[in-house]
């Protein structure tokens, strides 16, 4: 991580799956400039989704948290604003329907540039899984 943070000097750093609560590793980030987040813990030891960023390089509102989907406008100086989505699907098909339910009506609803990005959990084709 310190390499990938070191190489690349994000402002704005995005984990999905973390599998662990954020406060076992806040201060790490903090030591690496990422002085404010948004976050939802793990359920147990399935999930988490962390958005990390340098409050004094952007800003970042989390608009809604949930245990699959954080939502965030993104404003930084001289940049129109936009939409982030940090995603981590439910395994849960029924739990991961309604994720995608709510995805379609803010891309519906919504006219500010939008990105989502995470792990989706979706499979076009059940040989796509492993599992170890």
């Amino acid at each position: 991580m310190d390499d990938l943070l070191k190489n690349h000097g994000p402002d704005l750093l995005v984990l999905v799956e973390t599998k662990v609560p954020l406060s076992s590793m806040n201060d790490f980030f903090k030591k690496r400039g990422f002085n404010a987040s948004s976050f939802s813990d793990p359920i147990g030891r399935a999930g988490g989704i962390w958005v990390l960023w340098d409050s004094r390089k952007v800003t970042v509102s989390a608009v809604e948290v949930t245990n699959q989907v954080i939502h965030a406008t993104i404003s930084r100086a001289d940049f129109d604003d936009w939409i982030f989505s940090a995603v981590y699907g439910s395994t849960n098909p029924t739990a991961r329907d309604l994720m995608w339910y709510d995805l379609q009506e803010r891309a519906s609803n919504d006219d500010k540039l939008w990105m989502l990005a995470g792990d989706f959990n979706d499979h076009a084709e059940s040989s796509e899984k492993r599992c170890f």
